[in-house]
C-alpha cells in the first residue's frame, strides 16, 4: 500500500506577528497532524483517527466540514514534552556547543500575555492585549541565531520550496540577509518546563512550543533513534498560518540546524488558516 506523507499542521491565532530581529515571537496553539486519505462522507471512519477534539470553537466546524483528521497530538504540559524540550536542548548543547550562552535581557514585556514585545527600552504596547508592556531585565539563555545567517541562506538557495509560496519565501530570504539577532529562550521565572540545571530559569514558551512537533511523535521516548520518528520525521509539509512562515522558516530552522536534526521539506504559509482580523 502507498505510505502516507507526513505532514504537520500548525494552527495560528489571534496577534500572532512576524518576528523581529530581537526577541523571538510567541506561538499560536500546539500542531496537530493530519493523515490521508479523508474519512468518507458521512462522518469518521469507524476505527483509526479521531475528529480534531473541540477545544478552540473557531477552528470546530471549520474541521468538520473540511474532514481534517488527527494521528498524533501532544501537550504542552505532558510528561513526553518536557523531557522533549530537555532532549532538544541537551543535544543542542552537544552538536552546537557556542549556540547557546547567557546574557543580560532588557526590553519590553506583556505581563498579561506572557511574550517579549521588544528588546528595547523605548514605551512599547503588547499587540494581543493592547495593553503597555512593562520594561524588564533580567539575566535570560540566549540562541546564538546570528551564526546561523550564511547556513539559512544557503538553505534557501539549495532548496528554494523550503518556504512557501515563493513570494512569501523571498520576504523570508530578504529578512535573513539584513543580519539577524540572537533570541533569548529561556526567563527568570518558576513557572514553566525548567531549564536545564538551573531552577532559576524556564523554557521560554516559543522554544517550547516548537518541540511540540517532535514530542507528538516520539521524540521524547528514545530520541533521534525512536522508530516513530524515523518514520514520520522529517515532515513532507509543515503547514502554518501565514503570521507564522517566518518564525518557521527562520527560527525553527536554526534550531533543528543546531541540534543536527533533519528539517522539513516545505513549510508552506497557508493564507486561509488565520483568524486574524482582516483589514477593512
Amino acid at each position: 500500500p502507498r505510505r502516507a506523507l507526513p505532514v504537520a499542521v500548525h494552527r495560528s491565532g489571534r496577534g500572532a506577528h512576524r518576528p523581529s530581529r530581537g526577541p523571538a515571537p510567541a506561538l499560536a496553539a500546539p500542531p496537530a497532524r493530519s493523515q490521508p486519505p479523508p474519512p468518507a462522507r458521512g462522518g469518521p471512519p469507524s476505527a483509526g483517527p479521531h475528529p480534531i477534539p473541540p477545544g478552540r470553537s473557531d477552528f470546530t466546524e471549520l474541521h468538520r466540514l473540511a474532514g481534517i483528521y488527527y494521528t498524533h497530538t501532544s501537550s504542552f504540559a505532558s510528561e513526553d514534552h518536557v523531557r522533549a524540550v530537555h532532549s532538544l536542548l541537551r543535544r543542542t548543547l552537544r552538536r552546537s556547543h557556542l549556540a547557546i550562552y547567557k546574557a543580560t535581557y532588557q526590553g519590553r514585556y506583556c505581563v498579561r500575555d506572557a511574550i517579549d514585545i521588544a528588546a528595547s527600552a523605548a514605551p512599547a504596547q503588547c499587540p494581543r492585549c493592547a495593553g503597555p508592556a512593562e520594561l524588564i531585565s533580567e539575566e535570560r539563555h540566549f540562541f546564538r541565531l546570528s551564526a546561523f545567517r550564511d547556513r539559512l541562506l544557503a538553505l534557501y538557495r539549495y532548496r528554494p520550496a523550503i518556504a512557501l509560496p515563493h513570494a512569501r519565501g523571498q520576504e523570508v530570504i530578504n529578512f535573513v540577509h539584513h543580519g539577524l539577532q540572537d533570541i533569548p529562550i529561556s526567563r527568570a521565572s518558576a513557572n514553566g518546563i525548567p531549564w536545564l540545571d538551573d531552577s532559576a530559569h524556564t523554557v521560554s514558551a516559543s522554544y517550547a512550543l516548537f518541540a511540540l512537533y517532535l514530542s507528538a511523535i516520539g521524540f521524547a521516548r528514545d530520541g533521534f533513534a525512536s522508530e516513530e520518528f524515523s518514520r514520520f520525521w522529517p515532515a513532507n509539509w509543515h503547514v502554518v498560518g501565514r503570521e507564522q512562515l517566518h518564525s518557521h522558516a527562520i527560527h525553527w530552522p536554526a534550531f533543528l540546524l543546531a541540534a543536527d536534526l533533519p528539517l522539513p521539506r516545505h513549510v508552506f504559509a497557508h493564507g486561509t488558516s488565520s483568524l486574524a482580523p482582516e483589514p477593512a
